[in-house]
């Protein structure tokens, strides 16, 4: 058997205000939101945007937290969505499923907390 590691570590800004829903009988929190990873080659500068999940109780401090503009840092893996569209087409993406996301700064203010926050 061959080895298989999806272990992804990314550093960006949220795009969106994150969102919260309550997923099936136990309502387990869902957040997502999208964030924009920045990179240089050379002088040119490219953006890649991403979408990111994240479930249970951090999810719901994260869209507590969180703001569009915020820079996070998530730990988590890749994952493949697919669905078929109304036209009958086969589609998928690829989605970040955050185990841990960090505000580093631009979060929303609270009392209770440091300047950096981990859910």
């Amino acid at each position: 058997m061959a080895l298989t590691i999806n272990h992804v570590v990314a550093g960006g800004n949220i795009t969106n205000d994150p969102t919260i829903q309550f997923i099936g009988a136990k309502e387990t929190p869902l957040c997502e939101f999208s964030i924009a990873l920045n990179r240089r080659r050379g002088e040119e500068e490219h953006t890649t945007f991403l979408d990111v999940k994240q479930w249970g109780d951090g999810a719901k401090i994260t869209q507590e937290m969180a703001q569009k503009g915020a820079r996070v840092l998530i730990l988590g893996e890749i994952e493949q969505e697919k669905w078929t569209a109304p036209d009958g087409g086969n589609r998928s993406k690829h989605v970040l499923v955050a185990r841990t996301v960090s505000v580093e700064s631009g979060g929303r203010p609270r009392e209770d907390r440091a300047e950096k926050q981990t859910f």
